[in-house]
């Protein structure tokens, strides 16, 4: 089952994550993960501008969103998760590594099984 997803918004939230959340970092993005009171899914993706053009930002953002969304009948609920991109090297990443990568993070989390 597919479980929906929400926004998390407000510098207050990231700034807590950032602070009191478990953190596993990979070669494209570090993943921040706090579990939270509610039982949501909460998505929350920083990416710098020194990544690149508005176009390009969206296009990394958008790509981080459809993997999480696919994850989530797998993630269990209650979770804020924060996805930080690296700037220096998220300009060159791709569909398929991006996903990858963030599988691999969600299983050293231990909220994945390697399947």
């Amino acid at each position: 089952m597919q479980r929906k997803f929400f926004s998390l918004k407000g510098a207050l939230n990231f700034d807590e994550i950032l602070r009191c959340g478990r953190r596993v970092t990979g070669s494209y993005v570090t993943v921040y993960v706090k579990n939270n009171e509610q039982k949501l899914i909460k998505l929350g993706i920083m990416v710098s501008k020194k990544v690149g053009k508005a176009v390009l930002r969206n296009k990394i953002k958008r790509w981080i969103r459809e993997v999480v969304r696919s994850l989530t009948g797998h993630l269990p609920a209650g979770i804020d998760i924060l996805v930080v991109t690296k700037h220096h090297k998220a300009a060159y990443m791709n569909w398929p590594e991006i996903k990858q990568e963030l599988v691999e993070l969600f299983i050293k989390l231990g909220y994945l099984t390697n399947e």
